[in-house]
């Protein structure tokens, strides 16, 4: 199980082969090594939803956390701790439906979800393997190794009523159910990476077309004496090499703890509040295992000191989930799931630039995922885009920002049923120490 923060939800999702020198990927815990300084992140979205099927279209809002995540390097990048608290899934429904009974009496019925499933994780990684620098002072290639365990747990709420006028004489009920989960889980990543085009090799080239520039300046000047070109612009020097991350991650399957409790009640309506009459049934702690089947991912992330590439796949087959509780199923027409997603980033600056608009990072990015849900015989799929762009909030070259976007979707189709379309306002920002400050820097002398 895994979450990220807003500019890897603004790469569409991109999480396997992600580096980034102020920010972590808890699906691949080996991205923890990348950390250049201590980083802490958080993260808020703003849901705009809306949900169409053949009968009817409803709306809606709101807004959620989506976690914090801390990432602390040490050793020169060869260890790196991380420690985050993170949502993992959640539930929240209101469905109403009226109709009549054979005897003519009318009915309402509601069905209430809430709750979900958190994730408060602790992570290692470490660099197993470095090559010697090249001659422009430049890694070569490392192999990182990571891994978390993680702690998850949550409610998950189901209330149903059942309701009659009062005239009718029928009893009204209310049904409530709640499925208590703890438990704990393991993730594992891998990254291995190197320069795709060696520094010394572009820079050959670079200086071979800077001689090319400065010949045809001359020969510009010689037919033209007494004039200068209006472009004399040098050939800029490359500060760092194209590199490559190619990232491997799984989570391996996951047996946890899951308790029911249920409560039966029939109640009346009086001015408008519920007072209850009876407790018809009462049940409370039927144990039980939620089985969690394993996931795997597979990603290549190119970049340079201003373009950063990414593209991976993530897979887990959701129709291996069990639930093993008395009373309590889980719907039947869940079905292997499969993500893909690609992403992009763009800063104009190089590692020396320090003009503010020249520091914004740019970013963008598409995701296509083979839903778990399947409705009727069809399953449903889900396609959207993200951008938006990582604000500087520090001065230099420190790497605090604040990160704006959107991602704007659709999920189902009018065959299958059910479309729900859906904009999502992502808001988060990323601290990392500025010269000021000297986060788990011990000092020399006491």
């Amino acid at each position: 199980m895994g979450n990220t923060q807003v500019p890897q939800l603004l790469m569409g999702g991109v999480s396997v082969a992600t580096t980034d020198p102020a920010g972590i990927s808890t699906f691949n815990p080996a991205s923890y090594c990348s950390l250049q300084k201590a980083s802490f992140e958080m993260g808020f979205v703003g849901h705009l939803t809306q949900l169409r099927t053949d009968a009817a279209t409803q709306d809606r809002a709101n807004t959620r956390l989506l976690g914090f995540t801390l990432g602390i390097p040490w050793n020169n990048g060869r260890w790196a701790l991380a420690l985050g608290l993170l949502p993992v899934t959640t539930v929240g429904y209101n469905v109403t439906t009226e109709g009549e009974l054979s005897n003519g009496v009318d009915f309402r019925h509601t069905y209430v979800g809430t709750g979900g499933l958190n994730r408060a994780f602790a992570g290692l990684a470490h660099t197993l393997w470095r090559a010697k620098p090249d001659s422009t002072g430049h890694a070569r290639g490392q192999l990182t190794f990571g891994a978390n365990i993680n702690g998850l747990f949550g409610t998950v709420e189901q209330t149903r009523k059942a309701l009659y006028p009062a005239s009718a004489g029928y009893t009204n009920l209310l049904t409530y159910q709640g499925l208590v989960i703890r438990g704990t889980s393991v993730n594992l990543g891998l990254h291995f990476g190197g320069q795709l085009v060696p520094m010394s090799t572009m820079l050959r080239k670079r200086r071979v077309r800077e001689e090319q520039r400065k010949a045809e300046l001359e020969a510009w000047r010689k037919a033209h004496p007494g004039e200068e070109p209006a472009d004399q612009r040098p050939v800029r020097m490359p500060e760092a090499p194209w590199r490559y991350t190619i990232g491997l991650c799984g989570e391996l399957t996951s047996d946890l703890d899951a308790r029911r409790d249920l409560e039966e009640l029939s109640f009346v309506l009086s001015n408008g509040l519920e007072a209850i009459r009876d407790t018809n049934r009462y049940e409370q702690g039927r144990e039980g295992i939620l089985y969690i089947p394993p996931s795997y991912g597979i990603g290549l992330q190119v970049s340079n000191e201003r373009w950063n590439l990414l593209a991976d796949v993530r897979q887990r087959d959701w129709s291996q989930l069990r639930l093993d509780v008395d009373g309590y199923s889980l719907p039947s027409q869940l079905r292997p799931s499969m993500s893909v997603q690609a992403g992009a980033s763009f800063r104009p600056a190089r590692e020396r630039d320090r003009e503010f608009l020249k520091r914004v990072v740019y970013r963008l990015g598409v995701r296509y995922t083979t839903d778990y849900l399947k409705v009727g015989d069809l399953q449903l799929d889900e396609t959207a885009i993200s951008g938006g762009f990582s604000l500087p909030i520090s001065e230099g070259a420190y790497l605090a920002r604040l990160n704006l976007g959107v991602v704007c979707g659709q999920r189902g189709n009018e065959a299958a049923g059910v479309q729900e379309r859906f904009a999502n306002i992502q808001f988060g920002f990323t601290l990392t120490p500025n010269k000021r400050e000297r986060w788990f820097a011990p000092y020399r002398i006491e």
